[in-house]
């Protein structure tokens, strides 16, 4: 099993560009990284960061599965942090599909943590890396969760975030994401469950909608518009939700402007405008604001 202890530079494509921002949090010098695979192999390959609450539902793990399966599938490295709920079902999903994944580790790489996730490490360094800036025998400690969330921004091209809640280590990896520049998803959700409101915030704020794996994979550029599964243009179109149908046009428009324009409660706004999203009769615009299609 092989322990390395690689510079940056040579882990993070983007470091020259990384070097030069103006970044309000330290850097590490290297990182350790623990595994089987030819990092070689992987170190120029796509990355894609997914995160979110331990407290998932099932829904949002079945997802989570099935996206970082088809993503790993194609050759992309799924990046997570190894604890409970979505980052397991990111691992496990890229592992069930015979892919890449690595895990950022809160501990020493030779510290599984939290133990109950011993098993779960074992398999993802026989089958991608335990990563960690901290030296091999260093113990876990709580403070150290919140820290690696900048490493998982770091090697990650985009990050997902599946589920979370408003306050959650998941919100602050997109926050570090966002401030290196990096491309930012989140999958929208109710808005009276706790569990989705950081993933709401981060889409009102700017951040793009992501129901599946076409949407990332287009913007890694290894999907092209033609390849996108969309709906046949000669079946008849959905129409909007009859509250925000008149108000929905081809103008981009936020959710606030929706909400005081059609005078309909901003998270029934919310909810439409991400079903028209799912329907295929929106379209979602930089700076939060959507349109017909």
């Amino acid at each position: 099993m092989a322990v390395l202890s690689v510079p940056l530079a040579r882990c993070c494509p983007q470091f020259p560009t990384v070097m030069e921002m103006d970044l309000n949090w330290s850097l590490p010098d290297s990182l350790w990284f623990k595994g089987e695979s030819d990092l070689q192999t992987w170190a120029g390959s796509p990355k894609v960061g997914i995160v979110g609450t331990r407290a998932a539902d099932d829904n949002a793990l079945a997802w989570t599965r099935e996206l970082a399966g088809h993503l790993a599938s194609l050759g992309v490295v799924v990046v997570s942090g190894g604890a409970r709920g979505i980052d397991t079902a990111a691992h496990e999903g890229a592992l069930q599909a015979g892919g890449v994944t690595w895990l950022v580790s809160a501990a020493g790489v030779d510290f599984p943590t939290p133990e109950s996730q011993a098993q779960l490490f074992s398999q993802v360094q026989e089958n991608g890396f335990i990563i960690s800036e901290y030296d091999p025998t260093f113990a876990p400690a709580a403070w150290k969760f919140l820290e690696r969330n900048r490493i998982i921004a770091l090697l990650s091209d985009i990050v997902v975030v599946a589920q979370a809640p408003a306050r959650s280590g998941a919100m602050a990896t997109a926050r570090r994401a966002q401030e290196l520049g990096k491309p930012v998803f989140a999958t929208p959700g109710r808005p009276q469950d706790p569990r989705h409101r950081g993933c709401n915030q981060l889409l009102k704020k700017g951040a793009r909608v992501c129901f599946g794996a076409d949407e990332i994979l287009q913007q890694l550029d290894l999907l092209g518009p033609a390849q996108l599964n969309l709906s046949d243009p000669a079946l008849p179109r959905p129409a909007p939700p009859p509250e925000i149908h008149p108000f929905l046009t081809h103008a981009p428009r936020t959710l606030e402007q929706l909400a005081h324009e059609s005078e309909v409660p901003l998270p029934d706004v919310q909810t439409q405008v991400f079903q028209a999203l799912l329907d295929g009769i929106a379209a979602e615009h930089p700076g939060g604001r959507y349109s017909l299609r």
